[in-house]
């Protein structure tokens, strides 16, 4: 009856527009009878809107129609409903560039249909994306395109690919841009074949670069290329290969930035046997270096022998290597004088061994410095030893003092005071009248 008033009222009364009056029977039969399923009955009410009613334009009913079309039948499977949906938002929306819903199209045939392998449809849609966008070059896009053949098809094998795809990219434009042609097609050879070794082709690279570009030296090259052939062959040792590769290097140029070839072949000697210990190599080099350059004096690198030496082997003490340092300065420099060397000397010995006293060894200096300095005469030094000795926790201390005493000889003119003293205390024997042999003995 609703039905029936509803057609009646379609042509009776301006009320409902005649797309209205449709709409509405639709929904009533919708409910009413099996002879439409709920997803037919949405699909023609939504014919009937897109005639009625400016809410949805043609093609936005036409999308719609075709989502419910999705989920109503298997005449189109799913993709093939998305691709549908796909072309006609291609001339409604700008939101989608045309090369953009290609794109799309193909990303969901890929997945549809075998007709299309997958890799035949991201080489497609890289020819897409090269006419639709800045962000890859014309050859970039060569490139891609011929990674994906690579892998689609057993034409060619996957390096035979790359090989190709170098020789296509070597433009003029591209050069400037990337590493040489022959470069790149020796990389690929070197895993393509095994005609040559990966470190031949590598070899061959550097031999390529050499001429290529200022970044390595013509002798740069070669050194890299002797460590290449140094892990490609087991004719030559590693470390023999380091002592071929310094001998090479050893050009005048080179002479000028680096360490000589022989202090070089030094330190691949010393990592290459055990004949020589690492301060041994460090002594080597040392000499080595004391001919080699006005860096250091020769007495310079003696010293520094010297110092390797200490660490290297309990033939020395510490403070003997003090000792056998301080003469190789006492040589070397102006700063100190002969003297002040056998003072620095005589203190370091102090410290090594018992064979002097403390006080024995200020006696020593004292010696040392009487003959170092004008500043005082030798009468005077002998008597600041004296006076030194004959303290009383000296005597107590040194046996030796009783035995030096004596031996000293005193200038009364100088020390008159002290003379009158040793006088008045111990009996004095006149020797040319002025100097004194004063015996201790009984004191």
């Amino acid at each position: 009856m609703k039905e029936l008033l509803l057609k009646i009222q379609g042509a009776r009364t301006p009320r409902y527009s005649k797309c209205k009056v449709k709409e509405l029977l639709l929904k009533i039969q919708g409910a009413r009878t099996p002879k439409y399923s709920k997803c037919k009955v949405k699909e023609l009410l939504l014919k009937i809107k897109g005639a009625r009613t400016p809410k949805y334009s043609k093609c936005k009913v036409k999308e719609l129609l075709l989502k419910i079309q999705g989920a109503r039948t298997p005449r189109y499977s799913k993709c093939k409903v998305k691709e549908l949906l796909l072309k006609i938002q291609d001339p409604r929306t700008p939101k989608y560039s045309k090369c953009k819903v290609k794109e799309l199209l193909l990303k969901i045939q890929g997945a549809r249909t075998p007709r299309y392998s997958k890799c035949k449809v991201k080489e497609l849609l890289l020819k897409i994306q090269g006419a639709r966008t800045p962000k890859y070059s014309k050859c970039k896009m060569k490139e891609l395109l011929l990674k994906i053949q690579g892998a689609r098809t057993p034409r060619y094998s996957k390096c035979k690919m790359k090989e190709l795809l170098i020789k296509m990219l070597c433009s003029k434009e591209l050069l400037l841009k990337m590493l040489s042609s022959q470069e790149l097609l020796l990389k690929i050879q070197g895993a393509r074949t095994p005609r040559y070794s990966k470190c031949k082709v590598k070899e061959l690279l550097l031999k390529i670069q050499g001429a290529r570009t200022p970044k390595y030296s013509k002798c740069k090259v070669k050194e890299l290329l002797l460590k290449i052939q140094g892990a490609r062959t087991p004719r030559y040792s590693k470390c023999k290969m380091k002592e071929l590769l310094i001998k090479m290097l050893c050009s005048k140029e080179l002479l000028l930035k680096m360490l000589s070839s022989q202090e070089l072949l030094l330190k691949i000697q010393g990592a290459r046997t055990p004949r020589y210990s690492k301060c041994k190599m460090k002594e080597l080099l040392l000499k080595i270096q004391g001919a080699r350059t006005p860096r250091y004096s020769k007495c310079k690198v003696k010293e520094l022998l010297l110092k390797i030496q200490g660490a290297r082997t309990p033939r020395y003490s510490k403070c003997k290597m003090k000792e056998l340092l301080l003469k190789i300065q006492g040589a070397r420099t102006p700063r100190y004088s002969k003297c002040k060397v056998k003072e620095l000397l005589l203190k370091t010995q102090g410290a090594r061994t018992p064979k002097y006293s403390k006080c024995k060894m200020k006696e020593l200096l004292l010696k040392i410095q009487g003959a170092r300095t004008p500043r005082y005469s030798k009468c005077k030094m002998n008597e600041l030893l004296i006076k030194m000795l004959c303290s009383k926790e000296l005597l107590l201390k040194m046996l030796s003092s009783q035995e030096l005493l004596p031996k000293i000889q005193v200038d009364c003119n100088a020390i008159d005071p002290l003379c009158s003293y040793l006088s008045k205390s111990m009996n004095c024997k006149t020797k040319n009248n002025i100097v004194f042999s004063i015996d201790l003995k009984g004191y």
